[in-house]
């Protein structure tokens, strides 16, 4: 698996599952670890200087305006994650755990915290050789960041606190050991720079993301190949019809499932069934039913007709269709659609309405 290269900047969410979840290698772009150590230069020149800096050559909160010296600083440093680092209640799972230490990393290698490179490499290594900090689920306000998680990350980087090491329990200074990571010591500005951040939050949220959207896609797998089973009929899903209503989800929903049986080469073409019926239970939470009729819509149709047409449903469906008729758009205003690209709305130009359409739609349609 080829290693994640951090900047600062590309980081995306599939990179933070291949290295929360497969244990991807990571590593700072030498560009990164400039402009980190370039940041370090000015920071300890302003110290020099004594430059008044909130929580390097201050205290924080209340004693703000406090000055401390650099002794004093490296001190506050550690204290900052004594006095956060507090919580109750099960521990993170370690992919939550290891996409947040990866956010961590990633903005420290943006250059703009005050680090030193050698806490930037203590936390990669953590990251590669398998230390994970021992993090309670419960304790973070979300003020000003996870501060109560992210300290118990920290307290490990500096040898502290507990972590676990080939899932087992132990100190954090037995788990930095056996893994052969050196902890870091602390000097001005670097306790804010393990702490000040909404990274625990975000790296649950990422991998959340990337579960739904694989949730989503094999929903969608599922439908298209229930939709070939019912022998449904490849219109339904024309743009020309659900361009019509400005609702995103149904829109890429459609031109998706159109795309994945193009693909796959489902829906040959066939006579449509008559009175082929399929729920669409789709994330969209649109509750709509596709339906697909032979001849006109039943709306047009003498009630006989209808009947008729109901007694060659199963049971079950029969109920549906009575309680429901919905119109169904004119067949002559159908237009063809491109196999390359279903959705009459180019994700480039996301306001450009098509000529079968009357509405436009901002949202873009993502490809499953």
């Amino acid at each position: 698996m080829q290693p994640v290269i951090l900047d600062g900047n590309s980081l995306s969410i599939e990179q933070v599952v291949a290295v929360a979840r497969d244990w991807a290698k990571v590593a700072v772009a030498d560009a990164a670890r400039e402009k980190a150590q370039r940041s370090r230069d000015l920071l300890e020149k302003l110290v020099a200087e004594d430059v008044a800096i909130y929580g390097v050559t201050t205290g924080i909160g209340e004693l703000a305006r406090v000055r401390i010296s650099p002794e004093q600083s490296a001190e506050l440093s550690r204290r900052i994650i004594y006095s956060h680092s507090a919580g109750v209640g099960e521990f993170f799972p370690e992919d939550s755990v290891r996409a947040a230490m990866l956010l961590r990393l990633n903005v420290l290698s943006r250059g703009c915290s005050g680090v030193r490179l050698n806490l930037i490499d203590t936390v990669a290594d953590m990251i590669n050789k398998g230390v994970i900090p021992a993090i309670n689920e419960k304790g973070s306000l979300g003020v000003s960041g996870d501060l109560s998680p992210m300290s118990q990350f920290a307290e490990v980087a500096i040898g502290e606190g507990r972590a676990f090491y080939k899932g087992e329990l132990m100190s954090g200074a037995e788990a930095m050991k056996r893994a052969g990571v050196k902890p870091t010591d602390l000097t001005f500005k670097e306790g804010l720079g393990l702490i000040n951040g909404s990274q625990m939050m975000t790296g649950g949220a990422a991998l959340l993301i990337y579960d739904a959207e694989r949730i989503l896609k094999n929903a969608l797998i599922a439908s298209a190949m229930t939709l070939d089973a019912l022998r449904a009929v490849e219109r339904a899903f024309d743009p020309a019809i659900h361009c019509e209503r400005p609702y995103g989800g149904q829109n890429c929903i459609a031109a998706n499932l159109l795309r994945s049986s193009r693909a796959a080469k489902l829906w040959p073409t066939r006579p449509a069934s008559a009175g082929r019926l399929q729920p669409a239970l789709h994330p969209t939470g649109h509750g709509t039913i596709v339906r697909h009729a032979r001849t006109r819509p039943p709306h047009r149709q003498h009630r006989g007709q209808l009947r008729r047409r109901q007694s060659t449903l199963p049971p079950r469906f029969r109920p549906v269709l009575r309680r429901r008729q919905f119109p169904r758009p004119d067949p002559s205003q159908w237009q063809p659609t491109s196999s390359a690209s279903p959705c009459p709305r180019s994700p480039t130009s996301p306001n450009v309405t098509s000529t079968a359409c009357s509405t436009p739609f901002s949202p873009a349609c993502p490809t499953f």
